[in-house]
């Protein structure tokens, strides 16, 4: 058994892509990361007995510095486990005991990485529902953390379905503000290179104003930028506005990725929220997804935090997942103690 670092990008994607990998662990969004100045490790677990060439799973970790010199290690919905697998491993002993080795070799190898970096911690987000997994996870020297990078719960929409469909499952009153946005002559810009920067710079202020309103904190400029910037023939990410005659009301960052488009980043209007636009904005991004051959649409997050856009997000209709959320390894025991009480604090 071998732990690797890939640098490949194809063969890392491919991976990534046909395991039904997250954006967050491909290789563009370590690229991302990387142009943000934080550095990336792709780790690549080889089983000889299984396969010299494929791994049984892939996970991309992330440096995330802190204060006084401190830092931590991030595994956003990693690591990836390779489908279709289950019958060789078993032919090495039991399926969930083998399961754990391989979960174990990872966890040595991330732990040196931690030492080496001064890490007091790695937190991993799989996208993992079953109380199974979650067992297996905690035999492993993890622990459940309260803390979560990405959210746990999120709707997704079945984008196979005819638009048809789609429209009767949602909500009555989201059904209505669509067409009023329509009746209203809201307009549905997808960004493309044409005028790129006038449309950023547009997004960017409703961004601002958006935080404000909704007391909410912002990356930099140019992290928006740069998440726009990135892009290859498996991962692109377009920003839609919705306008009405001069004004931008609406915008949103979607990530196409495998056979999903998903809801990164958004921001709305304090003028003419009567027409709507939001609504009407989600509801032609889905329309140029699922013509775009995309098969899923999630919206990235619900929470009873954020009640008004859980409400928002929930009258499309799809169907509601709980992932098992966070799991940090400890390697600092007193500083991972004193970073959680500070979290707590500010």
């Amino acid at each position: 058994m071998r732990v690797l670092f890939l640098s490949d990008k194809d063969r890392w994607n491919n991976f990534v892509l046909a395991n039904r990998g997250s954006f967050l662990q491909s290789f563009e969004w370590g690229q991302i990361q990387e142009s943000q100045g934080r550095r990336v490790w792709r780790l690549w677990l080889i089983d000889e007995k299984i396969d010299e060439n494929q791994p049984i799973f892939c996970a991309q970790i992330v440096k995330h510095n802190i204060s006084f010199g401190k830092s931590y290690l991030y595994s956003p919905h990693g690591p990836i486990f390779r489908r279709g697998i289950i019958g060789k491993i078993a032919e090495l002993g039991d399926f969930l005991s083998k399961k754990r080795e391989y979960f174990s070799e990872f966890l040595d190898a991330a732990k040196k990485i931690c030492q080496e970096e001064n890490a007091i911690f790695l937190k991993i987000e799989p996208l993992l529902k079953s109380e199974t997994h979650k067992t297996y996870l905690l035999e492993t020297a993890l622990k459940k953390s309260n803390k979560e990078i990405q959210p746990s719960q999120t709707i997704i929409l079945d984008l196979e379905k005819s638009e048809e469909e789609l429209i009767s499952g949602m909500k009555s009153k989201t059904r209505y503000n669509i067409g009023l946005a329509n009746r209203h002559g809201v307009k549905i810009i997808q960004c493309g290179e044409l005028n790129k920067e006038r449309y950023f710079e547009k997004f960017w202020k409703l961004l601002g104003e958006t935080s404000k309103r909704d007391k909410f904190h912002l990356h930099s400029k140019e992290s928006y930028a740069e998440i726009l910037n990135i892009k290859s023939d498996y991962f692109k990410n377009e920003l839609y506005l919705a306008v009405l005659d001069d004004d931008v009301l609406a915008g949103a960052i979607i990530n196409f990725f495998n056979d999903k488009a998903v809801y990164l980043h958004g921001a709305s209007s304090s003028k003419n929220r009567n027409v709507m636009a939001p609504y009407l904005l989600h509801f032609e991004i889905m329309r140029d997804a699922k013509n775009r051959g995309f098969k899923k649409y999630d919206f990235w997050g619900i929470s009873e935090k954020w009640p008004g856009v859980t409400r928002f997000k929930q009258g499309f209709g799809g169907k509601e997942i709980n992932y098992l959320g966070a799991f940090d390894l400890i390697i600092d025991k007193r500083w991972y103690f004193l970073y959680s009480l500070a979290r707590k604090i500010f």
